[in-house]
């Protein structure tokens, strides 16, 4: 995982396909930092998915680190994740279509 100013590793904590992704990740133990992400997919009556960004953090160094993931929300880090996903989602759902259509 890579954040502005450092990278780290992430584990993959909870599946359920179609549904939900979680990760977390630790700097040095979880005692003094842990980050926790989830993403959750909710079907639409539209045919459409809402995509839902969760996050949490806990331990004795989530103050001093919280300027970092506040630049990277302010900045866009998550919306510009959440449009680049969209696009390939689409452009793969695209694709699909056309192959089903003989295309």
């Amino acid at each position: 995982m890579r954040m502005p100013g450092f990278w780290f590793s992430s584990t993959v904590t909870a599946v359920t396909e179609h549904r939900e992704l979680q990760w977390s990740a630790s700097i040095l133990t979880a005692g003094l930092f842990l980050g926790g992400h989830t993403f959750t997919l909710e079907p639409m009556s539209d045919g459409m998915t809402r995509l839902t960004n969760t996050e949490t953090f806990s331990g004795a160094l989530t103050k001093p680190f919280e300027g970092l993931f506040v630049k990277n929300h302010n900045e866009g880090g998550y919306v510009a994740f959440n449009q680049a996903l969209k696009g390939r989602v689409e452009a793969r759902a695209a694709r699909r279509s056309l192959q089903v259509l003989g295309a």
